[in-house]
């Protein structure tokens, strides 16, 4: 019998409280267990997690308005946004309005990132900027992927001029193939530093199997952007814990270093708990360092050069003040 305290608990600090709502309604919907949850999960647990669950549907909804909206108004001036992750992952799921919704991440290709810049908005180290509409926070980045070696940004650079964005209900996205490696990359970068929940995991394992893509093209990228050691660790992570992408042959050293990752997210949580987290670049750079040897391990390449881009962004900041 689980210890469904426990386990709410977990689903708060990942923030997957939604998508295990939708869980426990597919038992419920199932004739010989739909008295199961019932029957064995205190009814007040059920009640907060239903709340949880609507609160995370409207705030989608929220979230889905605001995104077309900023969208459509930067088309009009004539700007080219890119939706990046958001409701674009959200579409993966059964029920994309049960996947818990964060910020709005946008890209724009060379100039177009300072004309769609507005005055109020905050520059950040890595060469992105934020700012809040209707509510939301928006960031605006000058990359898809994310890598810092040179190498690596060159080989991205080329990727993307391969590959076409695709509309989807009015949406410009990335095509199957960038956002895979836009999620495989993601993970990685905030693996190295301050922690990365459950919630990107299982944003990467639907993509994976539910986009039409060539994995031989995807193995192929990944070499090219030198992260193949850290997919073949991702692909066994999420083949051994949410028990999607198993085909994989793991090595015994790939299987502890997803057992090393897990542990890494149980108990940093949600993008590192960062309401618990001291703010800024300067926790951040600690937390880089402080995560080094895990880092070297999985990606040394971009280890380094993670550690040195942020430092450079953040000199590069103080000098414009």
């Amino acid at each position: 019998m689980p210890d469904w305290g426990a386990v709410f608990h977990m689903a708060e600090e990942q923030a997957v409280e939604g998508l295990l709502w939708g869980a426990l309604e597919l038992y419920q919907a199932d004739p010989q267990r739909k008295d199961y949850v019932s029957a064995v999960c205190p009814h007040a647990l059920l009640l907060r997690l239903a709340v949880k669950a609507d609160a995370c549907e409207k705030k989608y909804n929220k979230m889905s308005e605001a995104t077309r909206a900023l969208m459509t108004l930067y088309e009009s001036r004539g700007l080219h946004p890119l939706l990046l992750k958001g409701i674009s992952s959200a579409s993966l799921y059964p029920r994309p309005e049960l996947r818990a919704s964060g910020d709005i991440d946008l890209y724009f290709d060379g100039h177009e990132l300072a004309a769609a810049e507005p005055s109020v908005a905050t520059r950040h180290a890595d060469g992105s900027c934020s700012f809040i509409y209707r509510g939301i926070e928006v960031e605006l980045h000058d990359h898809i992927l994310d890598v810092s070696a040179p190498k690596a940004r060159r080989e991205a650079a080329a990727i993307i001029r391969e590959c076409d964005s695709v509309r989807n209900a009015s949406l410009c996205e990335p095509s199957p193939r960038l956002r895979i490696l836009l999620l495989a990359t993601h993970i990685l970068k905030h693996a190295l530093g301050r922690g990365i929940g459950l919630r990107q995991f299982c944003d990467y394992a639907l993509a994976r199997s539910r986009s039409d893509y060539d994995r031989k093209v995807y193995d192929d990228d990944c070499r090219r952007l030198g992260i193949s050691r850290w997919a073949r660790v991702l692909d066994c992570f999420c083949a051994k814990y949410l028990e999607m992408l198993s085909g994989g042959d793991f090595s015994a050293s790939e299987m502890r270093t997803a057992d090393r990752l897990m542990s890494r997210v149980l108990k940093e949580g949600n993008f590192g708990r960062a309401s618990n987290h001291a703010k800024g670049a300067a926790s951040t750079f600690r937390a880089f360092l402080s995560n080094l040897p895990f880092a070297c391990r999985i990606a040394p390449a971009e280890a380094f050069h993670n550690i040195y881009a942020l430092a450079a962004g953040r000199l590069k900041l103080i000098c414009k003040r």
